[in-house]
């Protein structure tokens, strides 16, 4: 009989946040002519509800993001306010621990993302690039109602798949 050894701890947290770096930046450049833009359905933003459980997700979702937003038409701005948004949205999503309800890790990423990626992608879509209000309104509008399919449902999705399976492979 073969005896199993556990991994260190901070091994887990090591290999865990790698992979869902991967699992992020695969995704979204897989399924790059949505995953992009003022109008977009990012299905790696399923992952962001990964914070309430693992706070390695943290930052395996800010990595992913930003080497995910490498191939963006946005550039060097997309880099970093994308993986900033990502980031605040993990932490809040991670402190939204308290509250002993998953389904709430839901809405930091929905909300940051609107909000956040919504106003510099409103602002570099205007030829010279400058801030309207409509404009705004209407890509974090856009922003969040593709965040509400990805984060919304698929997230959802993959809350219930964790809770019903945790005992099994956590």
């Amino acid at each position: 009989m073969e005896i199993k050894k556990k991994q260190p701890p901070h091994l887990r947290f090591l290999i865990r946040g790698a992979i869902i770096a991967a699992l992020y930046a695969s995704l979204a450049v897989l399924l790059a002519p949505i995953s992009y833009g003022p109008v977009q359905v990012r299905f790696s933003e399923i992952l962001t509800v990964l914070p309430f459980f693992f706070p390695e997700a943290i930052w395996g979702l800010t990595l992913g993001c930003f080497v995910a937003n490498l191939a963006s038409p946005f550039g060097w701005i997309d880099y970093i306010f994308g993986s900033l948004c990502t980031l605040c949205a993990g932490g809040l999503t991670y402190y939204l621990r308290r509250t002993g309800n998953p389904y709430w890790g839901i809405l930091p990423p929905i909300i940051i993302n609107a909000l956040g990626v919504g106003l510099y992608v409103s602002i570099l879509i205007n030829e010279p690039p400058s801030f309207h209000w409509l404009t705004y309104a209407g890509v974090a509008l856009s922003i969040g109602a593709g965040q509400a399919i990805a984060v919304g449902g698929g997230g959802s999705m993959l809350i219930h798949f964790i809770q019903k399976y945790k005992e099994k492979w956590l």
